[in-house]
Formats: C-alpha cells, structure tokens, sequence
C-alpha cells in the first residue's frame, strides 16, 4: 500500500505534471495544431488548454485520453513517459481539419 501511495504522490508532483505538459505539448507541435485548434478539438476553452500545457493545471484523465487519440501517441507516454523517447510515424487526426 505504501508503494501505490508513494507512485500517486510522485504523479502529482509539480516535476511530473511538468513533464506531462511538455510531452502534451510536444504532441500538440508534432501535428501542426495551434492551442486553440487544441482546445477545439478537446472541447475545452483554449485558456484551459493552455493551462494544461504549461503545468499550472492537471488535465483530466479522459482529456489526456482524447489528446492521444487526435494526436496519435500512446497514452501512456503522456500520462507517464520520459519526454525524450516517442517515435510518431502516425498522421494526427485534426491536422488540417480544423
């Protein structure tokens, strides 16, 4: 029990939700999308979006969800991943939709 409750606290650091953000961000730039297609595209307002990308806020689990899904990276790189290592051959599912 204590384990899980040290890996909750160590996704909740400030240091980890910076890196989620930078990963979330660099998803974002790989597909050509301003924040504000983004958060069109998310449902969410664009001050919102730029919350979560700068790490001032925790973006919910089903909008880390759906970030991966338009940008085609896996989930778990965005939710727990190194920011170094993505390799994203996929075309993005917004990318000159909006």
């Amino acid at each position: 029990m204590k384990a899980v409750t040290e890996k909750i606290n160590q996704l909740r650091s400030p240091e980890h939700r910076s890196q989620r953000a930078m990963r979330i961000k660099r998803a974002r730039l790989h597909c050509y999308l301003s924040k504000e297609k983004m958060a069109a595209g998310l449902g969410i307002t664009p001050a919102t979006y730029r919350r979560i990308e700068e790490g001032e806020s925790e973006p919910k689990a089903t909008t880390v969800e759906l970030i991966a899904e338009i940008t085609k990276v896996p989930r778990e790189w965005l939710f727990f991943a190194d920011s170094s290592k993505l390799s994203h051959p996929q075309k993005c599912v917004l990318e000159g939709v909006l």
